[in-house]
């Protein structure tokens, strides 16, 4: 279990540190287009990843890649939710939002599909968890909204992300448990890039706005920003072949921690004593969830 949990906060560490990267071109560029071009680099950033599966493993997979390939194009509708919602609200809030609603789902779908159980004291311990993760979410510095700070609009994309985001979750989660969790991380990653750029394309044939073109230079940076995924994916997947999807979730949700701290240094969104007393509070329920396995 000591090893479930540390994956699990170095799951959230890696999608905290490439989400805030990536808001840059979120808040920059068409969002569709960003998450097309991230799909695209991933394929090539987290192939690392397949060497760490047996070759046996490469013919298991063949039985989940639907199951996978529901939960990519399911994570690339909710990533571009996600991305609108990084334009419209702090980094902070649309993330807290996000996970918050994605755990929730995640929660839920695992325990009437797959029978899980999550104990009367960890379930009040997540919803401590996620009460600070909300906390921390909503006190930051009004002063560095973005631009086109629109809450209301920003929410309705948080929430649904954030169901797209555990109905992913548990598809892919099941598919790691049957296969090799490497494996299915890739291909997850990678399918969510070329949908995206299916949905570009049909979206620019039906007279809406087109995929937009980036330099080589832009790329290169989105590969760079979106490569903390391999961490992401990679350890999340594994560590759902070794507990509960909700807690796991849960645990994920703590990126919320290192998205107020990256982004205090990238966005000079700055922390004060009550984010710092927050964060406290969330490292308080992760510790007392770890020991109430």
């Amino acid at each position: 279990m000591t090893l479930f949990y540390t994956l699990s906060i170095m799951a959230a560490a890696g999608y905290s540190l490439q989400s805030t990267l990536m808001t840059y071109y979120y808040r920059r560029i068409d969002t569709l287009s960003a998450i097309a071009y991230r799909g695209l680099s991933l394929c090539i950033s987290m192939s690392p990843l397949l060497l760490l599966a047996a070759p046996e493993d490469f013919e298991s997979v063949k039985s989940v890649i639907p199951d996978i390939l529901v939960a990519s194009f399911a994570s690339v509708l909710g990533a571009w939710c996600n991305a609108n919602a990084y334009r419209y609200l702090h980094v902070g809030v649309a993330t807290s939002m996000s996970m918050s609603f994605a755990t929730l789902v995640v929660i839920a779908v695992s325990s009437l599909v797959f029978g899980e159980i999550i104990l009367p004291v960890q379930f009040v311990l997540i919803v401590g968890l996620l009460s600070g993760v909300a906390f921390l979410g909503v006190k930051r510095n009004i002063a560095t909204a973005p631009k086109e700070h629109r809450p209301l609009l920003g929410a309705l994309n948080s929430m649904t992300f954030g169901s797209y985001l555990g109905l992913a979750y548990v598809l892919v989660g099941a598919a790691s448990r049957e296969s090799s969790p490497f494996i299915a991380a890739y291909v997850w990653e990678g399918a969510i890039g070329v949908f995206g750029f299916a949905i570009a394309a049909l979206r620019s044939k039906l007279g809406e706005t087109k995929l937009e073109r980036i330099t080589i230079r832009d790329f290169t940076k989105i590969l760079l920003y979106s490569s903390p995924t391999v961490v992401g994916s990679g350890c999340y997947m594994y560590a759902l072949t070794l507990g509960p999807m909700g807690v796991a979730a849960a645990l994920t949700a703590t990126m919320i921690v290192f998205s107020s701290i990256f982004a205090h240094f990238l966005y000079g969104e700055h922390l004060g004593k009550p984010q710092w007393a927050g964060m406290l509070w969330v490292g308080i329920c992760v510790a007392l969830l770890k020991l109430s396995a």
